[in-house]
C-alpha cells in the first residue's frame, strides 16, 4: 500500500458530475443532482461515504486524474477520513459530446491519523474500480482545475508595438491633459464659452477668438 501526507494545494471544486462513473450500480441516465451526495457504499466490514471528486489532470486528454474525499466507518464505530488518489482511462466522442471512462482505479490514499485497515481500504476502491460509463463533455471540462493547460494549444505570441510614442517640445512651460479622442464641446448658456465633456481637465475653449 501506499501513503501520501494530503495534498496542500487548492484546486477549484466544480465537480459535481464525475461521481457517477464510479458508482457501477447507478443506472447511466441517472439525474446529475449534487444534493445527492454524499453517497454512501455499505459492506461487512462497515461503510464508506464518498464525497465530490477532485480532478487534478487530464492528461493528453486520455487519462484523468484526481482525489475523491471519504469517510470510512467501520462497524466497530472507528472512522477514518481521508482521500483516495484514482487514475481513470478515458475516450472522448465528441460528435455526442460525452467522454467514456474506463478502469477506474485508487493507485494511492491518504488519511487524516492513522490508516483503516485492509478491509475497510477494498471497501473504499471498490467504489472507484471497475466498470465502464460516460460523463458529459462540457460538465467534465469545466472541472478541470484553473491551472490546466491544453495540451499542444498554440500560444498567442505577445503583440509590441515597436512605433515610437509622439513626442512634444515647447520652449515654455506647458502641461499634457489626456482627452479621450477629438474634444467634445458643450456650450455654456450666454456666454461665448464652451467646455470640453470628454476629459477629466478643466478645459474651456473661446469660439470666437478659439482660444482655449
Amino acid at each position: 500500500m501506499h501513503r501520501l501526507s494530503a495534498p496542500r494545494r487548492r484546486i477549484p471544486a466544480l465537480l459535481i458530475l464525475l461521481l457517477l462513473v464510479f458508482a457501477s450500480h447507478l443506472p447511466a441516465a441517472a439525474p446529475i443532482d449534487a444534493s445527492t451526495y454524499p453517497r454512501a457504499f455499505k459492506g461487512a466490514a462497515g461503510e464508506v461515504k464518498v464525497h465530490h471528486p477532485v480532478i487534478s489532470d487530464w492528461k493528453n486528454f486520455k487519462r484523468l486524474t484526481g482525489r475523491m474525499p471519504v469517510e470510512i466507518s467501520s462497524s466497530g464505530g472507528e472512522q477514518w477520513i481521508g482521500s483516495l488518489f484514482f487514475e481513470v482511462d478515458t475516450v472522448v466522442h465528441f460528435e455526442e459530446r460525452l467522454v467514456g471512462l474506463h478502469d477506474a482505479k485508487a493507485s494511492q490514499w491518504a488519511f487524516d491519523g492513522a490508516e483503516p485497515p485492509g478491509e475497510m481500504l477494498d471497501l473504499a476502491r471498490a467504489a472507484l474500480q471497475g466498470g465502464s460509463d460516460k460523463v458529459a463533455l462540457d460538465y467534465l471540462l469545466r472541472a478541470l482545475p484553473e491551472d490546466f493547460v491544453i495540451p499542444g494549444a498554440a500560444r498567442a505570441p505577445v503583440q509590441l508595438n515597436p512605433a515610437p510614442p509622439r513626442i512634444v517640445v515647447s520652449n515654455r512651460p506647458m502641461r499634457l491633459m489626456l482627452i479621450d479622442g477629438p474634444p467634445s464641446l458643450a456650450k455654456i448658456d450666454s456666454t461665448g464659452i464652451e467646455y470640453v465633456v470628454n476629459t477629466d481637465w478643466d478645459i474651456f475653449h473661446h469660439k470666437s477668438t478659439d482660444t482655449w
